[in-house]
Order: structure tokens, then C-alpha cells, then sequence
């Protein structure tokens, strides 16, 4: 009986090595998903602002009848960027 328990377990060395390993493989893939997330928020804010500034121009009377002027349009712009977050005032 005292034999079997000296044996069992893990040494030191053998729970060092396998924390170094899981630290190397996270130390690789943590830059990959963080710039996943990166990319799918500024997707998704794109998105939002697309759907946005389609909303305020459909809005907006016919081209043909009142033309949309470039500061008019900066001027959308600007307040569309505001509400959907992708730039602080």
C-alpha cells in the first residue's frame, strides 16, 4: 500500500511543462481571435452606419427635386456617426 501511493500524482516537472505548453499555444492564438473580434465589430458598425445613412437619405426628398449638397451630406454624415457610436464627439 505504501509503495502505490508514492507513485501516484504528477511531479513538478511534468505540471511546469504542461502549464509552459498551454501558455505557448495561447500565447499563439490570442492575437488571431482578438483580431477576429476586431474585425467582426467593425463589420458590424459598418453595417450599422450603412443602415443608418440609408435611413436618413430615403427620408429625404428626391434628388431630382431637392439635390443633396455636399456639406448637407457631411452634415448627415456627421450626425449618423455620432448615434451609431464610431466616432465621439
Amino acid at each position: 500500500m505504501l509503495n502505490q501511493s508514492r507513485f501516484s500524482g504528477f511531479t513538478l516537472a511534468e505540471v511546469l511543462i504542461t502549464l509552459g505548453i498551454i501558455s505557448v499555444v495561447a500565447a499563439m492564438t490570442l492575437p488571431s481571435l482578438m483580431n477576429k473580434i476586431q474585425k467582426r465589430d467593425t463589420a458590424a458598425r459598418l453595417k450599422n452606419f450603412y443602415s443608418a445613412m440609408n435611413r436618413r437619405l430615403t427620408g429625404l426628398p428626391s434628388i431630382t427635386a431637392s439635390p443633396v449638397t455636399g456639406l448637407k451630406l457631411w452634415y448627415i454624415m456627421t450626425q449618423v456617426l455620432c448615434t451609431t457610436g464610431l466616432i465621439n464627439t
